[in-house]
This record gives C-alpha cells, sequence and structure tokens, in this order.
C-alpha cells in the first residue's frame, strides 16, 4: 500500500511540474516571456534540478531509447507524457532552434508511445500527431 501511495505521490509531483513549466515557458504563469532561450535554460536546469529529468539528454537519443529513459522514471504515466510532449511542441514553436525539427519529432515519438500505451483514440491526440506530422514536413526534415 505504501508504495502504491508512493507511485502516486510520484505521478502526481512529476504532472504539476510539467504544468509549472509549460506555464513558465509558455508565459501563462502570468510571468512575461522576454527572452525565449533564457526561459527554456531556466526551463531544463529547473526539470533537472527538481526531477533528474534531463531535456538535453532526452532530445539527443535514439527513439528507441526514449521510451527507456522516461520508463526510468516513476512519475511518468500517459498523461505526464502527452503533457511532455505539449510542452516539447510548445518549445519548438516559441524558440527559433537550430534543433526544432529534433523537438517536433521527440514531441511526436512521445504521442505516439501514448497511443500505444493508453491503447485509446484520443481524437486531441491525433490532432497534435496530424499537425506535427504537418509541421515536420512543412520543414522539410520527413
Amino acid at each position: 500500500m505504501k508504495q502504491r501511495d508512493y507511485v502516486l505521490r510520484e505521478i502526481e509531483k512529476m504532472g504539476v511540474l510539467i504544468r509549472a513549466f509549460f506555464g513558465i515557458f509558455s508565459g501563462t504563469d502570468n510571468r512575461e516571456v522576454t527572452e525565449p532561450a533564457a526561459s527554456l535554460a531556466e526551463l531544463k536546469s529547473t526539470m533537472l534540478s527538481e526531477t533528474g529529468f534531463d531535456l538535453d539528454t532526452f532530445i539527443s537519443l535514439e527513439e528507441a531509447d526514449k521510451q527507456d529513459y522516461i520508463s526510468g522514471f516513476v512519475g511518468f504515466n500517459v498523461l505526464n507524457v502527452e503533457l511532455l510532449a505539449d510542452l516539447l511542441t510548445n518549445i519548438s514553436r516559441q524558440v527559433d532552434l537550430p534543433g526544432r525539427q529534433t523537438y517536433l519529432k521527440a514531441a511526436l515519438h512521445l504521442y505516439s508511445l501514448c497511443n500505444i500505451s493508453d491503447k485509446t483514440y484520443v481524437f486531441a491526440r491525433e490532432n497534435k500527431i496530424h499537425e506535427l506530422t504537418r509541421l515536420i514536413e512543412s520543414d522539410g526534415c520527413v
């Protein structure tokens, strides 16, 4: 019972943190995002210190290794993986990154993992997948 409670707390904690990171980066937490690159650096360092999740490491992994990396964290359920994909999508849209496509492809991969894990057809998620596929194709990085 204690193990189950611990896992549930970790899942909730991860969700709260990802939503907070999303708010910080997108400016929806009543703070104005003046320098997206600085916000991204803050996001990465906060994410690493609060959760141990290294965004740079995750982004640099091959697709097959991304799932293994995520499964090493107790707090990632389908909802939190989808929130992370939303965050990566938002990062790619807010910042003119040289590796923009890398963030888009990582988000697309995470949405696919959600579909596999959830085994439920979710219209909103499918719309996100189609939008990301369109963005990736329009950037010419298929």
